[in-house]
This record gives structure tokens, sequence and C-alpha cells, in this order.
């Protein structure tokens, strides 16, 4: 194998360009499109159980001894790592402390292979001469890639639809996905690939810088079609810091006189064009384009209420629990307990992650969790200027400023979005960082002490081995449970009884909806009229997830059919706690009082709900709750009349 030697100062050898190309190749054009059909989320377990198989293959390649003696583990010293590194031990340590454990454990996988592709990435592009070049060009691939499916989708699902609105009543844009499976995540997907695809359209030469200044047109218009509204914030604050450190570090770039004059003319023509479009009145159309951007600054916009009421709750949360948080990946578990009075419909209640990733950070690891990932970002930025100011080499300076750009927009959609969740996103970090901390290498060598190549390599292994482990029992879990889904939907309860029991492992507890396998363990058991298993079932999938109202929910119609209503009543309180108007509940609850004779309560429970007068089977339930209150108050009178002759 060729040994690669660039004679710019400040590399040194590393593995051929050939491991290089696969590694990069793995992370920017295969894991994008990955995905498993069989899993509930056919992205997030699979790839991260890929991204595990192929770290662990590619460490052992490294440990070959022709490629072992050449790894120059110095550009490794650098900060970037040792906060990442420990904010991975935090994430462990949270887990002490959580109510479920096992919840966390995807966190711990999916930072701990982050870390893994950092590493790698650095030593594996810190001895080649044109990573850059190559990095760009794969950009333009994935882009191009991503951007077909899209157009495809956006053409099928929005030109051509014979809807004005998807079946479950969301817009039309949200079947535009790419394989993100989730509108908001691809589009922030597009985003990250900015930085390298503007550098192909502006450096690379010939057909590779049309196609780049191709696909930057064309993923500038997707993000503006996808009206992601983060998205747009990000790109916009994005691009506004590409310029204002082109001004403030117009020396260092070699920025003109005349070039810095237009871009104060840009900064003052952007601020008085943002005035002027707020300052009109709001559409009535808000899914318009000019709705969704007028709908920024609205906090009474559907689209917010109910995003600050989240962020309120997650507050409280990290109040309670300032220094150690409620555990990785607990998030889920403890904010339903805060949802009393906030909501009013069953449809807000879809909330598994806060939609922000920082209070979501803090209140599952701390303020001391908080810190150290904030930190991540800030040692990635310090790289990235120290090149702009300290870089002799061009590119690197045009690449750090591009790289700065979107690390801006990434920490701008985190304020109002979940990126930190997926694997994809966080490997474009994982670029970022490593190219930050090459780059600085390479314009200022890193000194102190090297690490042993052994440790470091068997340090990687152990975290892709963990993450396998994972991954299998996640992708496991999740293949069963949406089997056992499958089986409900068809009324097929053995079926989904078996997969629900098959869905179960030590590690994996909650599944992308926030159920454990025992609550649809137990739901098949209630149709099979298996009651007393029912609530063994359910009060397992209540010790993973105490807050859960439907958990209680179900328990609450086992225990009814098995006539303990005391047991019942105080479930089915549980979830009207939550949801005071949910209709189902309601009438659980009048059943409930009927069979304990308390047919006031029952009446009243019935006339809670919304519209019941439109309903004729609650308004025969109400006439016969009346006849009942009448029979009884005739018997009392009857017994009054015959004590008092």
């Amino acid at each position: 194998m060729s040994k690669t030697v660039n004679k710019k100062k400040g590399y040194t050898s590393t593995p051929s360009d050939l491991l290089f190309i696969i590694l990069a190749g793995f992370a920017i054009l295969f894991l994008p499109i990955f995905h498993l059909p069989s899993t509930m989320d056919e992205a997030m377990q699979p790839r991260l159980l890929a991204s595990g198989i192929f770290a662990l293959l590619f460490v052992l390649a490294l440990w070959a001894p022709s490629i072992f003696k050449r790894t120059n583990l110095k550009v490794l010293h650098n900060k970037v790592f040792i906060v990442l590194g420990l904010y991975l031990c935090f994430t462990v340590l949270s887990l002490f402390f959580a109510w479920n454990p096992r919840q966390g454990l995807f966190d711990v996988s999916k930072t701990g292979i982050t870390l893994v592709f950092m590493g790698l990435f650095a030593i594996s592009i810190s001895g080649i001469v044109d990573w850059i070049n190559k990095l760009a060009k794969m950009a333009l691939v994935a882009s191009g890639i991503a951007l077909a499916i899209g157009i495809v989708q956006y053409v099928q699902y929005v030109l051509l639809a014979t809807t004005p609105k998807l079946e479950d009543g969301l817009e039309l844009i949200y079947a535009v996905k790419g394989l993100m499976f989730h509108k908001n995540e691809y589009t922030a997907s597009l985003m990250l690939l900015l930085p390298l695809a503007t550098y192909a359209a502006v450096y690379l030469k010939d057909n590779w810088r049309f196609a780049g200044k191709l696909v930057v047109f064309l993923l500038v218009l997707m993000i503006i079609l996808l009206k992601t509204r983060s998205v747009w914030i990000g790109l916009a604050l994005g691009i506004s810091s590409v310029l204002l450190l082109m001004l403030v570090f117009s020396n260092s770039l070699g920025v003109q006189a005349r070039i810095r004059k237009n871009l104060l003319i840009a900064f003052i023509a952007g601020g008085a064009a943002l005035t002027v479009l707020f300052s009109i009145p709001k559409p009535a159309n808000e899914q318009s384009l000019f709705g969704r951007l007028r709908s920024v600054t609205d906090p009474n916009s559907n689209d917010n209420i109910h995003r600050l009421k989240i962020w309120k709750i997650t507050a409280n949360i990290i109040k309670r629990n300032p220094v150690l948080g409620v555990g990785a990946g607990n998030w889920e578990i403890n904010a339903p307990a805060h949802f009393k009075g906030k909501f009013n419909h069953i449809s807000q209640l879809n909330w598994t992650r806060p939609h922000n990733d920082y209070l979501w950070v803090c209140s599952e690891k701390g303020i001391p969790g908080l810190v150290l990932y904030l930190a991540f970002f800030f040692f990635i930025v310090y790289n990235l200027l120290s090149v702009i100011r300290l870089s002799s080499i061009p590119e690197h300076k045009a690449i750090s400023l591009l790289m700065l750009g979107g690390l801006v927009a990434y920490l701008v959609v985190a304020f109002f979005n979940q990126p930190y969740e997926r694997l994809e996103h966080q490997l474009m970090l994982a670029i970022f960082g490593a190219a930050s901390v090459v780059m600085r290498h390479a314009a200022k060598p890193a000194k102190g002490i090297v690490l042993s190549k052994m440790v470091f390599l068997t340090t990687l292994a152990i975290l892709s081995l963990f993450t396998i482990v994972y991954g299998i029992a996640a992708v496991s879990h999740e293949s069963h449970i949406r089997k056992a889904i499958d089986a409900r939907n068809s009324g097929n309860w053995e079926e989904m009884l078996n997969q629900s029991v098959l869905g179960k492992n030590n590690l994996t507890s909650l599944d992308p909806f926030a159920f454990p396998a025992e609550y649809y363990q137990g739901m098949a058991l209630a149709n099979l009229n298996r009651h007393k298993e029912a609530i063994e079932a359910l009060q397992l999938a209540r010790s993973q997830s105490p807050n859960n109202i439907w958990i209680h929910n179900q328990m609450g119609q086992s225990f009814y059919n098995l006539g303990k209503y005391n047991h019942a009543q105080k479930s089915v309180e549980k979830v009207l706690n939550v949801l005071p108007k949910y209709k189902e509940a309601l009438i659980s609850l009048s059943a409930i009082y009927y069979q304990k004779q308390r047919y006031g309560k029952a009446y009243q429970a019935l006339t809670k709900i919304e519209g019941w007068q439109n309903d004729p089977q609650i308004v025969a339930n109400i006439k016969v709750l009346q006849e009942k209150q009448k029979e009884r108050q005739r018997l009392i009178n009857e017994q009054g009349a015959g004590k008092n002759p």
C-alpha cells in the first residue's frame, strides 16, 4: 500500500487514500440512503447498527501492520476530542440516576460512534493532499441522490396530489422527506451538505464546478420549498455569519476593499428587507411560504404555541434536576408528568422530544452536560477561526469559513428542532470537527503527549462493538414491535402477543412512539380476554414509563373487565388529569360509576363530553342514568315514608 505524503507544511503520513474514500463514502454516500423497512423508524436504529459494523471493520483494518505503523496520532491532540469524550462519560454517568437506564443506551451508542468516526476521519485525512476536493465531490453526489429522491416525492405527493392534505391531516409537503423519514430532518440534511457543495461550486474545476453551482441552487430551492422554518432561519444566519467573518477577517481571507463594501451593502439591504417583510400583515394562509416565514415571530401561531409549552415543561424539569438531569433518554419518560392542564387534545401529546437540543441535553444531563455539549462546538469554532487566522493554505481558509457557516446554521436549527437525535447529522458534525482539528494542526502543530496507538484503536473497537450489540437489540426490538402493530391493525391478537413478547430484550425499552413492548403485550392479552395477565404485563410497562397515560388507560380497561372498579377508576382518572375532555376516558369513567351504582357521577362524566347532545348512544345512556336516578330517589322517598307513617 503506497504511502501518501503531502509536502505542504503540517501534514504527516496516514493510511492510504483508498481508506479515506471508503470512510467518507460510507458516511456521506451510503449511510444516508441505507434503511430497513422492517423497523418502525426505518433509518435511526438500522443506520446506527450499520455504523457500528463499519467502524469496527475499519478499526480492524487499521490494525494491519502495514497501516498500523504509519498511523500518526499527533493530530488527535485537540480539546474537541477531550470534551466529546467527557460528554460521553457524563452521558453514561447520567444513566445511574435515570428512572429507565435502558432508554439512554441509544444516546450512549450514538455519541460513542460519533466520537469513533471523528477520530477515524482525523487520522485518515491528515496526510491526504486533496481531501477537501474528495469530500466536496462526494457531497455533490450525495446531494444529487438526496435531491433526486426529494424532487420525485415533491412531484408525486405535492404537485400531483388529488387531496388538499395528507390522511393524517398534515400539509402535503410533509410527504417529502427523502430517506430521512421526516421532512424537517431531510431539510436539515440538505442544509448540512451546503458548505461542501458551495466549496465545490467555487473551487473545483470544469464540470465539477458547474455541478457544484447547480447543486447549490437546487439545495437552496428545495430548502425553500420544504417550508422548514428552523432551517430557513439557520441558513439565513449561517450565510450572514459567513459574510460577517469575511468582513472581520478580510485581511486573512484576502477580501478586497470593493468586496467589503458590497458585503456592507448586502447586510444593510438584508436588514431592511427583513424589516419590511415582518412589518407586512400576516397572510390568511399560514402554510404559504410567506405565511410560514411570518409565523416565526408569532407566539400564538399553531406551530409555536405548543412548542413554547413543551419548552416551559422542559425548563421545569431542568429546574428540578439541575446537576445530573433525569438521565439520558429519559426526557420522554419524565415530561408527561408535567402535561396536566397544558394540552386539550390527544393530537397535542405526541411529544417524544422537546424540539430544542439545548433544553433536551440540559434536562437529561444537567447543566454540566450542557456545558460539555456546548464546549464541543466552541472548540470546533475555535479551531476553524484559528485556521482562518493562521493557515497559509487558501483552501483551508475557504472550507473553514464555509464550515463555520454550516455550524452556525446547525446551532440555530438545534434551537428549534432535534438534529442531535439523528446519527447522519452527528456524523456530518464529526467530519466538521475532524477537519477543524486537522487544519489547525496543519497551521499550528499540536504539542503534548501522543496517545498510544494500541489504546486508541482498542477504545474505538470497544465503542464500535458496543454500538453493534445495542444496534442488533434495537433493530430486533423495532422489527418485532412493528409486526405486533401490524397484527393489531388486522385484529390478529395471538400474533400481536407473540411478536410483542419477542420484541422484549435487556438493552431496549421504549419504541419510537414511547411505548414499551409490554404495552403491546398487555393490549393483546386484554383483547384475548386474559385480563389478569394483561395487568401484569401493563404493570411492567408502567414501571418503565410511569407517566404514560395510554398505559394507564389500557390498565383501566382490564381492571374494569375484572370487576376491580376502584383500580379502574384510578387508572382512568390519570388519563383525565391530562386530558379532561377525552371522550373515551369519560365514557369509561361513567361506566365505572354505573357499576358502582353512583349514577349521578356517571351522569356528570357523560355530560362533560363536548357535543354529547349530538351522539345518540350517549344521549340514550344519559336517559338510562336519569331513570336510574329517579328510581333511586323514589326508593329513598319510599324508605323515608316507611319510617315516618
